[in-house]
């Protein structure tokens, strides 16, 4: 993980210059061919990281008190993980873009995908789900990469074109549409969710929660936020014990992220406290939740 820090207010980064030497051979040698493959790996800033050590209620490091070499050695016993910075990335919901400002790479980006890299993995699924629904039908190539991505895209078109007024639809498809989400939702620019969530064909049909649900994600591939909070507030009123808890959780984080990004002080607070207690916190998304509330 690299930081960049100075003592002065940072400009935005320029990436275009590691297309020139002499930082163009120093990106090759650590196994990158472009710039892109550094932006797609950019996580946040300044905030993000003020807010990580608010929420851990971290002490900063110096020679005086040196806390990593202190506490490292018990981290490394107990086998502790620090994923919540990554997490909030690659968590499928746009978050950050909300919060920070932070835009994802284009799927048409020069990046090589890497097994040992969840950020190109990641990018690349999120392509090809894309691709898969403009096109109306499953790619060999998402079978390949993502058989579970896949299945999930499927279902969510071959629900959507059918509704069903039972339990059980209303379950598959809440399923379906809130696993496609954490796949392409938060991983890919507004530009590049045309007609998967930015004026969607194949959910024409659709009425009631999953009819608003969708208007909650449209806002959200959008980055609107203020359309981004009505709606996904709106699909939580309307949500029943049918719907999948993840994908309320999906709805109330949007809600929280999009009101922090409006500018509402207090509002990821207050929709926490109205909502949050019939949404236990899930395994996925619950530490992200609680980032949210930290969040100054």
């Amino acid at each position: 993980m690299l930081f960049v820090a100075s003592p002065d207010k940072l400009g935005d980064a320029d990436w275009g210059v590691m297309q020139h030497e002499p930082l163009l051979s120093e990106i090759r040698r650590i196994g990158f061919r472009s710039a892109d493959e550094i932006r797609l790996r950019y996580v946040g800033d300044e905030r993000l990281l003020k807010n990580l050590a608010r929420l851990y209620g971290i002490e900063a490091h110096s020679d005086f008190y040196p806390t990593v070499s202190l506490r490292a050695p018990k981290s490394r016993f107990i086998d502790d993980r620090a994923t919540l910075l990554l997490r909030s990335a690659i968590n499928g919901m746009p978050l950050l873009d909300f919060l920070i400002g932070r835009t994802p790479l284009r799927a048409d980006a020069d990046v090589e995908v890497s097994a040992f890299s969840v950020f190109s993995v990641r990018h690349r699924i999120a392509s090809e789900v894309v691709a898969s629904a403009r096109a109306g039908s499953i790619s060999p190539l998402l079978v390949e990469h993502s058989p579970a991505d896949a299945k999930s895209l499927e279902a969510l078109l071959e629900l959507s074109a059918q509704p069903g007024d039972d339990d059980a639809w209303l379950r598959a498809w809440s399923t379906a549409a809130s696993e496609v989400a954490s796949a392409t939702l938060g991983l890919l620019p507004s530009e590049d969710l045309q007609e998967l969530w930015i004026q969607p064909r194949w959910a024409g049909a659709l009425t009631g929660f999953p009819a608003q649900a969708m208007l909650a994600y449209q806002a959200a591939a959008r980055r609107d936020a203020p359309e981004t909070r009505r709606n996904a507030l709106l699909a939580l009123d309307q949500a029943t014990d049918a719907v999948l808890g993840v994908q309320k959780e999906q709805m109330l984080m949007l809600a929280m992220a999009a009101s922090i990004g409006e500018g509402r002080k207090h509002g990821a607070e207050e929709i926490e406290r109205q909502y949050g207690k019939a949404i236990p916190p899930s395994a996925v998304y619950g530490q992200l939740r609680s980032f949210l509330l930290a969040w100054e």
